[in-house]
């Protein structure tokens, strides 16, 4: 959002069933009432959590300030974070869902800094130890900038070793049963998305499949290798593949946290086309 600077707001959320023919929503359902203080230069953000499988399209909010003066509804609004609380193949909180909501997402520039805020998938499954999520079919590739952040799974660990690998990777994808498919997919439309802390293997294609976007950031990852690290489970083509139109690929980068650990695939490690501008640092 953004209004009078140093300024602490009410916002509150709604969801509709449609919209009104202005495209805006109104307060058909009351939802979660949170404030936020805005920066100096009016600028404010609002992270909001919903469950996987709310359907986040036509959500709308209105912002009122200390002197109660209370805003039009406004357009349908970005939602923040989903969470992943199972490691199900489908339905409410699991991954699959969370792609789908994200991509239903409204896409807006929620901090007014000129660029579309990303949809945050994280994951919060209970208990302890690594959390494979087997996989029946292939997933929907993604279309709008989203952060997925394997990290965010309470007890995993980013790498903090300069050399070598210390991290504790608990999320687990496995391809094994998908299908002739890769394992995470980003296609036009998704500029900007990130995939941390994930452990991808067993595809029949990729492990990750980059067709289209900008700028998007892969680290932190073991592609092709058990939770561990230490033994091959390798995708049967790419452990990374970037082709089509996508450009300013980032794999890897200068913080130890970044490395990627990329081994046991059976054709490539990383296979890079599309329009260039990639970067490749810091991998094992």
């Amino acid at each position: 959002m953004q209004s009078s600077p140093s300024k602490v707001f009410t916002v509150e959320l709604f969801s509709n069933t449609t919209l009104d023919p202005s495209g805006n929503g109104e307060g058909e359902n009351f939802e979660q009432r949170l404030t936020v203080t805005t920066d100096a230069s009016g600028k404010g953000s609002v992270i909001v959590t919903f469950p996987t499988g709310f359907d986040t399209s036509k959500l709308t909010a209105t912002a009122t300030d200390p002197d109660n003066n209370t805003s039009n509804f406004s357009p349908p609004t970005s939602v923040s974070v989903l969470e992943v609380t199972n490691t199900n193949d489908s339905g409410v909180g699991s991954l699959r869902q969370a792609i789908i909501d994200a991509n239903k997402a409204a896409v807006i520039d929620v901090d007014g800094d000129g660029t579309n805020d990303s949809v945050q998938i994280n994951f919060k499954i209970p208990g302890t130890g690594v959390k494979t999520i087997d996989l029946q079919s292939a997933l929907p590739d993604i279309t709008r900038p989203v952060k997925i952040n394997g990290y965010t799974q309470p007890g995993a660990k980013e790498n903090t070793l300069t050399m070598g690998t210390n991290a504790a990777l608990l999320i687990e994808l496995n391809g094994e049963n998908a299908g002739d498919t890769h394992g995470l997919g980003l296609v036009s439309g998704s500029d900007g998305s990130e995939i941390r802390g994930l452990v991808i293997n067993r595809f029949e294609n990729e492990g990750i499949n980059i067709s289209g976007g900008n700028n998007h950031l892969i680290s932190g990852n073991y592609l092709g290798t058990n939770a561990s690290g230490d033994a091959g489970l390798g995708n049967k083509l790419n452990g990374i593949s970037v082709q089509g139109t996508a450009k300013g690929v980032s794999l890897g980068g200068s913080k130890t946290a970044d490395r990627n650990l990329i081994s046991g695939n059976e054709i490539k490690g990383v296979e890079l086309a599309g329009a260039g501008g990639h970067t490749i640092q810091n991998n094992y």
